[in-house]
């Protein structure tokens, strides 16, 4: 038996997670915390097994990629090699599959949204020292190359976009009903990228119906700010569908000292005492 294996402390993903946005924003590891949501979700999940596989595929791109070229030219030489060369695209079957959500799965399956797969993009960039920025663009995740000059990547389609190009993108995921702003090419801070990614898998779960995995994902988001209104809300409605009325309203009592708006709080305290009264009539 392997002693190294035994000897290792058991994996805690929702402490460790926790502790993860303690942090400043600049201390956040986001490729650690894209895989700590993996961890919580899926038993069989093997850290260290995903940082290797994280450590190899760069070790392979560094073949491929010239780091002394123009960052135009770099952009699309890592583009190269992780479309084509590595095979990580988008999922255009399957597009909602949870697993496109969880970096373990689409290192594995090499498919998943554009997010997920700005997320390899960012974790290999790192490990090759190049400077790389996630980009909440509007429905559709990009990563930005910082170089002489700043380069737009899409991992979803493995393509450098040209300004023309991100303009022709938004009015595709907006159906032209949003104008081209410069502020969508903007980076966005780490945690707004886990709360995207959370986000997804919140949606994808409550259309399944599935709502322990949609408790699960309101946790993680709790966890990285407590206090959010929206978060607790949705943790709270999650709850009373599941029959957990007390806990529901345990939540919206929370939400009350938050001092929300009067209308708002009359409101939360009526949805209050209706859970209260369900609960009444269950058994224990």
């Amino acid at each position: 038996m392997d002693s190294s294996k035994t000897d290792r402390p058991t994996l805690n993903p929702r402490s460790q997670f926790a502790t993860l946005f303690e942090q400043d924003e600049q201390n956040i590891d986001l490729v650690e915390a894209a895989l700590l949501i993996a961890a919580d979700h899926h038993p069989e999940f093997d850290l260290d097994n995903c940082h290797q596989q994280i450590e190899a595929l760069a070790q392979k791109a560094r073949d491929h990629v010239e780091l002394n070229q123009g960052t135009h030219a770099l952009g699309q030489a890592l583009c190269n090699f992780l479309y084509r060369e590595a095979a990580y695209s988008g999922d255009h079957s399957d597009y909602y599959n949870p697993d496109n959500s969880y970096l373990d799965r689409v290192l594995e399956r090499r498919k998943g949204i554009p997010i997920t797969l700005a997320l390899v993009y960012i974790a290999v960039g790192q490990h090759l020292g190049l400077t790389m920025e996630p980009v909440g663009f509007p429905g559709h995740f990009l990563v930005k190359l910082i170089g002489e000059e700043d380069i737009i990547l899409d991992p979803f389609s493995g393509q450098v976009l040209s300004e023309d190009d991100c303009r022709e993108l938004l009015k595709t995921c907006t159906q032209d009903t949003m104008v081209f702003k410069q502020e969508h090419l903007d980076s966005v801070g780490n945690r707004e990228v886990v709360r995207r990614i959370l986000g997804n898998l919140k949606g994808i779960y409550l259309g399944r119906q599935e709502l322990d995995q949609a408790l699960a994902i309101c946790d993680q988001l709790l966890l990285i700010s407590k206090d959010s209104p929206r978060d607790i809300i949705d943790r709270a409605s999650v709850l009373e569908k599941m029959d957990c009325h007390a806990a529901a309203a345990e939540d919206l009592e929370h939400l009350l000292t938050l001092a929300p708006p009067p209308q708002v709080s009359k409101s939360i305290q009526d949805k209050i005492s209706e859970l209260k009264n369900q609960n009444k009539g269950q058994l224990h």
